[in-house]
């Protein structure tokens, strides 16, 4: 509330544990990359449970002015979809960890706790 950003993310619930850790750490005032930092030593020592098979992740975000609350369309919207494959790389997947293949999946972070495949509607990062 009060924001101008509008942003909105499901995601499948093995990835509550990093999700609730992030937002834990962010409410006692700890940002990236220190919280991201604190996160990965977590995900490596098992402290924090990560899933083990692929897992999706949906985000919607914008201007809260591209909101049509009558229509209930959001517009202009940027969408991001990603599978969460944590430690994935390009060895395992045979995805291409470069972002400038318009339009196709591509890994981000391979090798991290974090790693997922982006699908990101027209390519990117």
């Amino acid at each position: 509330p009060g924001n101008d950003t509008y942003h909105v993310a499901c995601y499948h619930r093995s990835l509550e544990p990093m999700m609730s850790f992030g937002r834990a750490l962010t409410a006692r005032g700890i940002a990236d990359p220190r919280s991201d930092s604190i996160r990965a030593a977590a995900a490596e020592d098992g402290s924090l449970s990560m899933p083990d098979t692929p897992a999706a992740f949906h985000s919607l975000t914008g201007p809260v002015a591209l909101w049509n609350p009558t229509a209930g369309t959001f517009e202009g919207a940027s969408r991001l979809h990603t599978i969460y494959m944590p430690w994935a790389t390009e060895e395992t997947t045979g995805l291409s960890t470069n972002p400038a293949m318009s339009g196709q999946p591509w890994l981000m972070y391979p090798g991290n706790y974090r790693a997922h495949v982006m699908i990101v509607p027209g390519g990117g990062a």
